[in-house]
């Protein structure tokens, strides 16, 4: 066993070398680790030496008012091994490492000045390596410390690179965990990676913490990234389950690991179905989420044999292209069964109980006017 240092970018440094351990056939199974259990008082002087520290304590990655960084601490452990070995053993797989890029930013202005172009090196050599598109990721755990100059740059460079790869607007959830648990220094790339198969695994797209007011950095227009409050369904086939991880280091190292969830039977315990299952419709006035749930009804009303749970997960799609765009819910039911959706599809394409400001009756919600109400 051995250690790598390369300060806050360490633990994704030893997933690299892990990484070309496997490939290389030198290991068959690797302890991936980081750990960082050191915060005294030479910490904080550094830290505080260089403006880095938020006066706040806490990391507000991407927000208008981000000012720094909170430290943490934290030891995380994951167990790599070649895909093949895996299936063959019957392990567990919570996601699949594609490729890995690094680069270090050269001459720099200083410690703590990081450079667009070491950090755009490093994902494209990522992406290259994964044969992947960034147009196809949709979540990216940044290393997101909040500090006013990282956050930007960090930010401006995956947009340029995703933007050039095609990535359409608001196609990718991006955060950091950092706004969680704090900067963990040398255990925060193996943070963002655990967060991130967890997320790749479940088929959820985690919230990010204190972002009220995104950077000026950001383009709610034509950004490719959506930043999101509270955990969103990733409501996509494991094959489309893409992400990234990003982690840098002071002095300018920077990596940036590029994963997919892998398609696994699910737990024996897990339910086949759900007794109740809930579909939400989205538009910008009322009419237009009729028509959405007009779309629904016709196709329920087609004689397809699909089950009362594909049409959820069908609409739960729309549904969240919908919400990207910025359109609220208008239209909400819960159905037990396929006949009970089809009478509540049919009821909310009437639109007779949605005079006034709205109405919920039984399992069906419409709301009202024209307005942009209606929070999910």
């Amino acid at each position: 066993n051995y250690t790598v240092d390369a300060a806050c970018a360490s633990s994704l440094t030893a997933v690299d070398v892990a990484c070309k351990e496997l490939t290389a056939g030198t290991s068959d199974l690797v302890l991936c680790g980081g750990a960082d259990l050191h915060n005294g008082i030479n910490d904080y002087l550094l830290f505080s030496s260089v403006h880095a520290l938020s006066p706040t304590g806490r990391s507000a990655t991407f927000d208008r008012s981000a000012d720094g960084i909170a430290l943490g601490e934290g030891v995380g452990c994951v167990v790599l091994k070649r895909l093949a070995d895996a299936e063959r053993d019957g392990d567990r797989v919570y996601a699949v490492i594609d490729g890995v890029g690094s680069a270090s930013d050269g001459r720099a202005l200083g410690l703590t000045a990081p450079r667009p172009e070491g950090q755009r090196a490093a994902l494209t050599r990522a992406y290259r390596n994964a044969g992947v598109s960034p147009a196809r990721v949709g979540l990216i755990e940044a290393h997101g410390t909040g500090t006013v100059v990282g956050d930007r740059t960090e930010l401006a460079t995956l947009t340029e690179v995703f933007t050039a790869a095609g990535a359409t607007p608001g196609s990718c959830a991006i955060g950091s965990v950092k706004s969680q648990i704090g900067h963990t220094k040398c255990a925060a790339g193996l943070a963002g990676l655990i967060k991130t198969a967890l997320s790749l695994h479940h088929g959820v797209r985690p919230p990010t913490l204190h972002l009220r007011d995104p950077n000026p950095a950001w383009d709610a227009d034509r950004s490719p990234f959506v930043f999101h409050s509270t955990a969103q369904p990733w409501p996509a086939e494991p094959a489309e389950r893409i992400a990234g991880v990003s982690a840098f280091g002071f002095g300018g190292t920077n990596f940036h690991v590029v994963l997919r969830a892998y398609a696994q039977a699910p737990a024996a315990h897990a339910l086949d179905q759900w007794p109740t299952e809930l579909f939400t419709f989205r538009g910008k006035d009322a009419a237009t989420a009729r028509r959405a749930a007009r779309t629904l009804l016709d196709q329920v009303e087609s004689g397809a044999t699909w089950r009362l749970r594909d049409y959820a997960r069908s609409t739960a799609r729309r549904s969240d292209s919908a919400a990207a765009r910025g359109e609220p819910v208008k239209i909400a039911l819960l159905a037990d069964s396929v006949p009970e959706l089809t009478g509540l599809l049919r009821r909310a394409v009437e639109g007779t109980e949605s005079e006034g400001e709205g109405a919920a009756t039984g399992r069906l919600f419409m709301a009202g006017g024209t307005g942009q109400g209606g929070n999910d």
